[in-house]
């Protein structure tokens, strides 16, 4: 894994801070989206939420403290929580493209989901089993 600087995970942050705010925005244009996005919208916004406050969190916290077993740490939440993130909105789907008669999109993107979500198991486990064996040997040092 190549070694994140601290410009990296800069950027990385405020992408997050940015990506989370037009999030939160959507149910303010759902109006005008001709009903692909659907009420239940606001139902995934909790877990979106969660997954973009602990990516912001584990950036900033590595931008001053990156020993490689901490680094390991917050990749292995981040990813359990981006994985919490794409099961909900899976299960919840507040997309309907069939309303502007696209509705094979509905399952191309459910199956993107599914793979995502077993990407993401994988990954977790993963990197809980390299960091519980101390596997991680990267140098985390600031730049």
């Amino acid at each position: 894994m190549k070694e994140k600087k601290t410009a990296e995970l800069t950027a990385a942050t405020i992408a997050n801070a940015v990506f989370a705010v037009a999030l939160n925005l959507v149910p303010l244009w759902r109006p005008y989206t001709r009903g692909v996005v659907l009420e239940d919208f606001v139902r995934i916004l909790w877990a979106a939420n969660i997954s973009f406050l602990v990516q912001i969190a584990g950036n900033l916290s590595m931008i001053f403290y990156r020993p490689p077993r901490f680094a390991a740490f917050v990749q292995a939440v981040g990813t359990a929580a981006g994985l919490l993130s794409i099961i909900v909105f899976y299960v919840v789907f507040p997309l309907d493209f069939a309303q502007i008669g696209l509705a094979w999109i509905n399952a191309a993107l459910k199956i993107v989901l599914i793979a995502g979500m077993a990407a993401s198991a994988i990954g977790l486990i993963v990197q809980t089993a390299q960091l519980a064996a101390g596997w991680r040997t990267l140098s985390y040092t600031a730049k």
